[in-house]
């Protein structure tokens, strides 16, 4: 029966006049109004497809959310809840510049996708989205990635992120509040940044975080970069392994995530298997 439904989308998919693409695919949701069901991705696994860019607005000094549209207004960008898309340019010396990206936005949200990018003076991508005007096309391809979010598959997630590693985070936290509590699963997040000033999408994150109980967070930042910062009451330094091992709770089903810089990422993975030794 399941198979019949998902032949059944996939003509519809097929036949869409928006979409018509013989590797179209179509996935499994079980992350929409939390029940399983089969949808048809706007995406292709194997071809590049062109999204037109359709805002740009600022989340940080150095940071911006670039909104792409999608061709019908009524479609959703359809990827499975942490899960990512790889998006591709040809930088000026005629060589293919491929990068990863999860978006933001909610996997339901219908007629555009968000994508947060922090700008880097030497970054490759980020200059390229630098200088895209309003209407201009970003070649997309996905979804991608080994890790899937399903609700209710885990007492409690334990996020590590730094900087923008705060996006495929953002993405399961929205996902959770959006299903109205039908999605048991709590989250601890610990979210790691140079200055308060560098902390991303934090008023969204505060706002959820104030009104549900099932998300706690605790900030760090590396230095007070200025007097704004005197005030602060979020730790001080590195994501360190006591920490990981006090917000660890061993009698209950966790999952650990961990996104950020590399040479951050390269510690926690120590941490954790220094805590699996144990």
């Amino acid at each position: 029966e399941e198979r019949e439904r998902m032949r059944r989308v996939g003509r519809r998919c097929l036949n869409n006049l928006f979409y018509k693409n013989k590797r179209s695919r179509c996935f499994v949701n079980n992350n929409y109004n939390m029940k399983k069901r089969w949808y048809c991705s706007v995406l292709s696994t194997t071809e590049f497809k062109m999204f037109p860019l359709v805002e740009k607005f600022p989340a940080s000094y150095d940071t911006n959310i670039y909104r792409f549209g999608l061709t019908n207004p009524e479609s959703t960008l359809g990827i499975p809840v942490g899960q990512h898309i790889t998006i591709k340019f040809t930088n000026p010396a005629n060589k293919t510049v491929l990068r990863s990206y999860t978006p933001i936005s909610l996997t339901n949200q219908k007629g555009h996708f968000d994508i947060l990018l922090k700008e880097y003076d030497k970054g490759q991508m980020s200059n390229y989205f630098k200088h895209l005007k309003i209407g201009d096309n970003i070649l997309v391809r996905g979804p991608k990635g080994r890790f899937t979010y399903s609700p209710n598959s885990y007492d409690e997630l334990l996020m590590i992120a730094g900087g923008t590693g705060i996006t495929p985070m953002m993405q399961i936290i929205r996902s959770i509040h959006e299903s109205n509590g039908q999605d048991k699963t709590r989250i601890k997040l610990l979210y790691a940044n140079k200055s308060k000033r560098d902390i991303l999408l934090k008023n969204e994150l505060d706002h959820i975080s104030n009104s549900n109980p099932w998300l706690k967070i605790y900030y760090l930042i590396d230095k007070h970069e200025s007097e704004s910062d005197q005030d602060w009451k979020g730790g001080l330094g590195y994501v360190t392994k006591d920490l990981i091992e006090k917000e660890f709770q061993k009698d209950i089903k966790v999952k650990v995530l961990v996104c950020g810089p590399t040479p951050m990422t390269k510690t926690i993975s120590s941490f954790l298997q220094e805590m699996l030794l144990q």
